[in-house]
């Protein structure tokens, strides 16, 4: 199996990508597949939705992912209009990709991956390169890319034998 894992975090969409190893239950994160997305802001909403769309369906029909796991959000209460639309058209983005091509989607709670990955569920970030297949620490991966290859061995790790 090989699963993406997508963390949306100050505006970016990181898509992290996984493959399921013999060895390993968590999978081997494959940092040359993974990427950083960011909103065209020269475009009106519409179009920056349908761009952003087209970009995560370019990446994950690239990665050959076979399912995707969206990090959900801690954060319920006390948004600013602005930072919610942001967090929102993302997903939707992430969301009609998945339909596009026809891949299974979930929304994976931090609680989930912590659990899964032995670290707290509120500091998700702090999950070792190491532990995922990783012998060197990839690009953006303090920015929010850490949360996306956890998603993805999580969407391995509980999902891989479906």
């Amino acid at each position: 199996m090989r699963a993406a894992g997508v963390n949306i975090k100050s505006g970016h969409t990181f898509i992290a990508i996984s493959e399921a190893a013999d060895s390993s239950e968590l999978g081997s994160a494959i940092p040359s597949l993974s990427v950083r997305l960011t909103v065209n802001s020269g475009l009106d909403d519409a179009l920056a939705l349908a761009d952003l769309r087209n970009r995560v369906m370019q990446a994950l029909r690239a990665s050959k992912a076979e399912a995707v796991g969206l990090v959900a959000t801690r954060a319920y209460s006390g948004w600013k209009y602005k930072d919610a639309y942001s967090r929102i058209s993302a997903v939707c983005s992430v969301m009609l990709a998945c339909t596009e091509l026809s891949l299974p989607y979930r929304e994976i709670k931090t609680s989930e991956i912590g659990k899964t990955l032995a670290v707290p569920a509120t500091d998700v970030k702090s999950v070792n390169h190491a532990s995922l297949g990783l012998s060197v620490i990839p690009t953006y991966w303090t920015t929010g890319m850490a949360e996306a290859f956890a998603a993805a061995a999580t969407l391995i790790a509980t999902d891989g034998a479906k």
